[in-house]
């Protein structure tokens, strides 16, 4: 991996702990994530307006691919504000995360990609596969698949699906965008498709909103009273995706964006212990080292 790959997803890895720590503390519903997605549709938008002559020659496919990424985001939102409402930040999370390389190596492979990944990246994201799953473990004699089988670890692999359908969808509609004629930096372009992914994804939470009863209805006390906190994490993630989405420009392969980015798992980590009091048993330990050295793996690969 390059230099500024590197550079730019440890910075985004460090904004994604953070923004899932607030959210962690709110105990996020639907309605939560809304309002986080309109905060970052609105701190997205004077950009927007800058590029909006560039937004008008986006190609009809790079739509299409908006509005089915918007809708694996919506997902994702969906069932990570489940998990968190049902488990620790230190499960939840790691599962996401480390599921989410699971699937999307998984494709690059089916489609015939594993050219573009050195063995050492392999062998390192599997590493981090193995420590997001140790995670969820009290005890090492207790390494089960019943661990797994509760709503918390449900909803996290849904998210987990969800977080590798839009990472694979905007890889493929960023690629085409760079290869186009506006003469745009990779930056620029990730901030556009950004504005319109997150756009797309809070229409299709607003539609999930509207036909749930329970979340329609608490939309007021959410928005009263979680507005700041909701404003925070909907800054936080599209600043942490967007500097994601940059560093796409520089990777030979999305499996590498995928793995390194959970550099944020041990932060997180770190901080559900810290910051709320999270037990930190012996596997949980062992599986945030497992999963720094297959980071190391992966960056040198």
């Amino acid at each position: 991996m390059s230099g500024i790959a590197i550079g730019l997803l440890v910075i985004s890895a460090s904004i994604h702990a953070g923004w899932n720590l607030v959210c962690k503390y709110q105990i996020p519903s639907q309605s939560f994530f809304l309002l986080a997605s309109l905060a970052g549709v609105l701190l997205l938008l004077p950009g927007a307006i800058v590029y909006a002559g560039a937004i008008a020659q986006i190609p009809l496919g790079v739509w299409e691919a908006l509005v089915l990424s918007g809708l694996c985001l919506a997902v994702y939102y969906v069932a990570l504000a489940g998990a968190y409402r049902r488990g620790d930040l230190s499960i939840a999370y790691p599962l996401v995360r480390g599921s989410s390389i699971l699937i999307v190596v998984a494709v690059s492979l089916a489609l015939g990609q594993q050219h573009d990944i050195g063995p050492g990246a392999l062998t390192g994201m599997a590493l981090v596969i193995l420590g997001a799953f140790l995670l969820p473990v009290g005890q090492l004699a207790d390494f089960h698949p019943r661990n797994y089988l509760n709503p918390c670890c449900g909803l996290a692999l849904l998210a987990a699906a969800g977080s590798a359908g839009y990472t694979i969808i905007d890889d493929w509609a960023l690629t085409i965008l760079r290869q186009g004629d506006a003469p745009l930096s990779p930056m620029a372009i990730a901030l556009i498709y950004l504005f319109l992914e997150t756009l797309c994804a809070l229409v299709w939470q607003g539609l999930g909103v509207l036909v749930t009863p329970s979340e329609y209805l608490a939309c007021p006390g959410v928005w009263s009273g979680q507005i700041k906190a909701a404003a925070i994490a909907g800054s936080g993630i599209v600043c942490a995706y967007g500097l994601a989405l940059t560093a796409l420009a520089f990777v030979s392969n999305v499996s590498y964006l995928t793995a390194f980015r959970q550099l944020s798992i041990p932060i997180g980590t770190v901080l559900g212990r810290v910051l709320l009091q999270e037990p930190c048993p012996a596997p949980r330990l062992l599986g945030t080292a497992i999963i720094l050295v297959g980071l190391i793996l992966v960056s040198l690969g």
